[in-house]
């Protein structure tokens, strides 16, 4: 496993996302200057936010249909 951050002269790399220098803030694990971190940890999280919206509203949708029918099949039985 190279730990390249570890390294003399780490501190000049620079974001694979937008140039920048990484050093002090930045995370070297991930390549990345802070903002840059930043901006994709908030991409991630609105991005699972919306696949769980998204989730809740077909459980919904389902749970709906399967309501629906019951209704129509018992109302058609009596």
């Amino acid at each position: 496993m190279s730990m390249w951050w570890l390294e003399p002269g780490w501190t000049e790399a620079c974001c694979s996302s937008c140039g920048a220098k990484i050093w002090p803030e930045g995370d070297p694990d991930w390549g990345l200057c802070w903002p840059c971190m930043q901006h994709q940890s908030e991409a991630q999280q609105q991005e699972q936010e919306a696949e769980s919206r998204y989730q809740h509203e077909m459980e919904e949708m389902e749970r709906q249909y399967r309501l629906e029918s019951l209704s129509k099949a018992t109302g058609e039985q009596s």
